[in-house]
């Protein structure tokens, strides 16, 4: 399921420095493309995941961005996730980004 997948990566993201899309892409067994779609629904929840090309890149969330995954859960993260859309239809986009 598309949220399981975007959830796990997040949490791979807040765990690790840096990964890339093929490592990702082998992990959840789906296309190096689908992670790159998967990376620009994160970006569109609020989550700023940054892409470093070349040897030794691929992508992390923004340090300064970056929480404690401890203080989340899967399913917190899974809900959250899955309400921001809904958000976003009611309150301008940067009065969202704002409050989070």
């Amino acid at each position: 399921m598309k949220v399981d997948r975007l959830v796990s990566i997040i949490m791979i993201l807040l765990d690790k420095e840096r990964i890339g899309a093929q490592e990702l892409a082998d992990i959840f067994e789906v296309s190096p493309r689908t992670i790159y779609r998967d990376i620009d629904t994160i970006n569109m929840a609020g989550i700023p995941v940054r892409s470093t090309s070349g040897v030794g890149g691929g992508f992390e969330i923004m340090q300064k961005y970056k929480i404690d995954r401890k203080v989340f859960s899967t399913a917190d993260l899974s809900a959250i996730l899955m309400g921001l859309p809904s958000l976003s239809n009611m309150i301008r986009g940067d009065e969202l980004v704002n409050a989070l």
